[in-house]
């Protein structure tokens, strides 16, 4: 249903496209975002669109809509090279802008469009892809304000690649933890539990309270819960909770036996 609304869309016959077209197709789009109810959200990107049909932010939103990873990607085979020609025809695919892409406004909804990629390659098991594309987003944009590396980390913890993830950590040199965790877990499944045992250490001296969580498998109270909505909460129980949840697959039984016999409160090593 939403690929045909978005071909649909795709095939509109252009018009000149003015500023106030611009703004009052975005007015539609920020009201689709607060919608919830999803036949009114179809119908205001599709008003967002009939003011302007390169508004890529709101062709995002309607495939958001979609639940098939596959429909996803195919959409956004269109979608992201329709965005890319935008950019180039305002001169943006320029070595002037490449590995700033983020600092300007205009490049963002190229960004989010890859960003989506990424995700929706991870959703159909095509991690080696979703790594390439994770490489391209960190050139186009080297302070990666999008979180990029946190994605490419649980990537390489996910295929056991130990070198991708060492160049990531020395990349960005970053103790938090989600962009840690990943990578201490992938230790252990190399069996290197020396190196795995030190990078969990260094983590809890930011995090003293990550080790009971894990331990005790704790659940966020409702204040936390309310701080993680408005975003992953840095350097917060929040950050542990919301990594925890995303990274399930990472809490293998045989992970969670090793880590409660050298980080529970009964272990000598401690």
């Amino acid at each position: 249903m939403i690929e045909s609304k978005v071909k649909m869309v795709s095939k509109m016959k252009k018009k000149k496209i003015t500023l106030k077209d611009m703004e009052t197709s975005d007015e539609y789009l920020f009201e689709a975002y607060e919608e919830n109810d999803e036949l009114k959200k179809v119908d205001l990107l599709k008003k967002a669109l009939g003011y302007n049909p390169d508004n890529i932010d709101a062709l995002l939103a309607l495939n958001h809509m979609e639940d098939d990873p596959f429909s996803r990607l195919s959409i956004l085979n269109s979608i992201i090279p329709h965005a890319y020609k935008l950019l180039e025809k305002e001169g943006f695919i320029s070595e002037e802008y490449i590995g700033k892409f983020w600092g300007f406004h205009e490049t963002r909804p190229y960004m989010r469009a890859r960003h989506d990629q990424i995700l929706s390659l991870i959703d159909v098991g095509y991690y080696f892809q979703a790594v390439a594309e994770c490489m391209e987003l960190l050139m186009l944009c080297e302070n990666d304000n999008q979180g990029i590396r946190y994605i490419l980390m649980e990537i390489y913890a996910i295929v056991g690649d130990e070198n991708g993830a060492k160049w990531l950590s020395d990349k960005f040199d970053e103790v938090t933890f989600q962009f840690l965790f990943p990578y201490a877990v992938l230790m252990f499944r190399q069996e290197k539990l020396k190196e795995s045992k030190a990078l969990f250490e260094k983590l809890f001296e930011k995090y003293p309270y990550a080790k009971d969580i894990i331990i005790k498998n704790k659940k966020p109270d409702a204040k936390t819960l309310e701080s993680m909505v408005l975003g992953v909460p840095m350097f917060q129980p929040g950050e542990v909770y919301y990594t925890l949840m995303e990274m399930q697959h990472l809490l293998t039984d045989d992970f969670l036996k090793w880590f409660k016999s050298e980080f529970g409160s009964k272990s000598k090593k401690n």
